[in-house]
Parts: structure tokens; C-alpha cells; sequence
């Protein structure tokens, strides 16, 4: 298996061998974890952070009565909670969305490459920076757009940061979220999410089948969600992906 973690540092910046090994190193440990298993508890004071090497994760906020809120959703490739290594007590939990593969990896080992290797250093703080800036794009789309517009928005983003570590080609990719998952994504209830997807779908952008999400016009997707991938960060080489469609023809604009 290809390290997504190595696949997403790489489209943003050259790695030398020896960061590659580093990485590589970093992320030996492995462990399984099950659909709907907490990763990290809300109100935990966590001592390592972990990579997601396989499936996807939910950024969890859990109110007194039981409502949940997902502020994100991480994929292969993400070191999930890096910011832990710089907060005391967690303010959120990280749940499994679908079955999960992990690398955990202890602070310490974190300071000690940090301090050992600057260009790393400065990689995995743009991933912070990134983050951060993923979430102001989500209060300013939960805020401002139609739901429908919000629904097309998360595509885009998918769409491209699945692409980033090769899960997703020829505007197809599959996402382990269902309706209710949506729901609490968005803050609305399942009846306005299921009409909120179908009025998408009936603009024939994109349809939407089970966990298959396939884009049949990108422009329309992107104008209706009033996309911009900057806050993504994104950085691509013009060789890649030859037989897919191009993210550096996307964010051209």
C-alpha cells in the first residue's frame, strides 16, 4: 500500500529519500479500527496523534442531550489531529466513519522530527494552517449558501482532496457518509438534507447513488457551490494523473 501520508506532503512539496524514510518510519504501527469506534475522546488529553492510512473519520462535537455536530471529515492521508501535539485537553472527538486503518504517533516523536528535520517541520504546519482554513471555508458555506449549494461544495472539495492520494478519477469517487451523517454535517434535519440532495441531482451536475458520487459537469458544480480550492492548498505537477482529469485544470482559475 502506497503511503497517502508521503502521496499528500509530496503534491505539495518535493521530499527528499531520507524524508520519505522519516515518514515511512513515522507510520509503521498499524491498527485497525472498527465503523463507529471513537479514536479520540472529546475532553481527553491525548499523548499521541495518528495518520488515517485507510477509510475516513469524523470531527466530532457531542452536546448534553446527545445531538452530535461533524465539523470535518478526514480521508486517507490526513494526520487527523496533529494539533494535539500543541493543545492540552481535547474539544472535539475523532470517530470512525467507515472501517479505519491508523499509524499512531507519539508526540515525542513528533517534537523530536520537528526539531531534527525543518523542511518536515514546515510541511506538516501547512497541514495545520490548511486545516484551519478548511474550517473557516465550512462556517462560510453553512452559513451563507443554499443547502443544495453546501451538498455541492463538500463534492468539489472531496472530489480534489480525494484525487490529492489517488482515490479519485474521471470525476468518480465513493464516500462512506450516509444521509444522516449529512445531516448532522450540515445541521439540518434528514427531510431537508434529502430534499436538499435532490434538488442537486435534479440539476444534473452530478448523481449520487449509494456512497458512488459521479460529476458529470464540473463547471455547473463548481459555479453552483461558488468553489474556490484555495484554502486546499493545493500543488500539482503537470505529469500527474494523465489518464484523469486534472485538479491543476480545475483550480486554474
Amino acid at each position: 500500500m502506497i503511503n497517502p501520508l508521503i502521496m499528500y506532503l509530496q503534491r505539495r512539496d518535493h521530499l527528499s529519500i531520507e524524508e520519505i524514510a522519516v515518514l515511512e518510519n513515522l507510520t509503521q504501527r498499524r491498527d485497525f479500527v472498527l465503523k463507529g469506534n471513537e479514536i479520540v475522546k472529546q475532553g481527553s488529553h491525548p499523548t499521541e496523534s495518528f495518520v488515517l492510512i485507510q477509510g475516513a473519520t469524523f470531527r466530532e462535537h457531542h452536546l448534553r442531550k446527545g445531538a452530535r455536530m461533524i465539523s470535518a471529515m478526514h480521508i486517507a492521508g490526513d494526520f487527523v489531529d496533529l494539533h494535539s501535539t500543541l493543545l492540552g485537553k481535547m474539544d472535539h472527538a475523532v470517530v470512525a466513519a467507515s472501517n479505519c486503518i491508523i499509524s499512531r504517533v507519539a508526540h515525542a516523536d513528533l517534537r523530536e522530527i520537528a526539531d531534527e528535520h525543518p523542511h518536515l517541520r514546515r510541511l506538516l504546519w501547512t497541514t495545520i494552517a490548511t486545516d484551519a482554513a478548511t474550517h473557516r471555508t465550512a462556517i462560510t458555506v453553512k452559513g451563507r449558501l443554499t443547502p443544495p449549494a453546501r451538498i455541492a461544495h463538500l463534492v468539489c472539495e472531496l472530489y480534489l482532496r480525494l484525487e490529492t492520494v489517488g482515490l479519485a478519477g474521471n470525476w468518480t469517487f465513493t464516500i462512506p457518509v450516509y444521509q444522516t451523517d449529512l445531516a448532522d454535517m450540515f445541521g439540518m434535519s434528514t427531510i431537508h438534507l434529502n430534499r436538499s440532495l435532490q434538488a442537486l441531482r435534479n440539476t444534473g451536475a452530478l448523481s449520487w447513488q449509494g456512497s458512488q458520487v459521479v460529476i458529470h459537469d464540473w463547471d455547473q458544480l463548481a459555479h453552483l457551490a461558488e468553489f474556490d480550492a484555495t484554502y486546499l492548498n493545493l500543488n500539482f505537477s503537470p505529469a500527474q494523473h494523465s489518464s484523469t482529469p486534472k485538479i491543476s485544470q480545475l483550480i486554474a482559475d
